[in-house]
């Protein structure tokens, strides 16, 4: 019987409330769903918020900056930036590497991110990486990129070859499931307390 009820109390302590889908647009030419101020941009959609901030290995004074267009968003190391396809607002590795940081203001379940301006494809020229709350980097050639099933609350998009040049479009998240162990635990204490008189019930019988 004890067993049962442990059972069911660990079921609830991990059902999660209000979990919704949120996609963050950030195409346009004023930056979509964020509002962008020289090397960082904050978003508030649906109840997910955060910060976008740009970094590039150029080490240039002032920069790096991030850019806006209708493809989304990119960053430009410094007045000269050139990416190889003659751009020089992208995410690109022409010179210097370039890359955005996503961070969530609480942890979020990562569902996907995709770039503009991408030749899709294993043969592309195109390549990004992608790196979750400052881990190792995974390398895709698709312009969409799945996480999986990944709690975390930043992750990074980055172009390392000289030809990869991409702008961040938009990602979409889910709210993080939020436990409840003070519900489980009234149930437990409430199935127990049955438990007990239903026992007594039956040893009066």
């Amino acid at each position: 019987m004890m067993r049962k009820l442990l059972m069911i109390a660990s079921a609830i302590m991990f059902t999660t409330v209000g979990a919704h889908a949120a996609t963050i647009d950030v195409t346009g030419r004023n930056g979509g769903d964020a509002v962008v101020n020289g090397g960082m941009a904050t978003f508030d959609v649906a109840g997910i918020s955060g910060t976008i901030r740009a970094h590039s290995t150029a080490g240039v004074a002032g920069y790096p900056l991030i850019t806006t267009s209708r493809h989304g968003l990119g960053v430009r190391n410094g007045p000269n930036d050139q990416a190889y396809d003659g751009s020089g607002n992208a995410v690109d590795g022409f010179g210097a590497s370039d890359w955005l940081t996503v961070t969530f203001d609480t942890a979020v379940r990562f569902v996907s991110a995709t770039l503009g301006t991408f030749t899709s494809g294993w043969f592309s020229w195109d390549q990004a990486a992608y790196s979750v709350d400052g881990g190792s980097y995974v390398r895709t050639n698709n312009a969409t990129y799945s996480f999986g099933d990944v709690i975390a609350s930043s992750f990074s998009v980055r172009a390392f070859g000289y030809s990869d040049d991409f702008t961040l479009s938009s990602f979409t998240v889910e709210a993080a499931p939020v436990p409840l162990p003070a519900t489980a635990l009234l149930l437990l204490g409430g199935l127990a307390g049955f438990g007990v008189l239903r026992r007594r019930k039956q040893q009066m019988a």
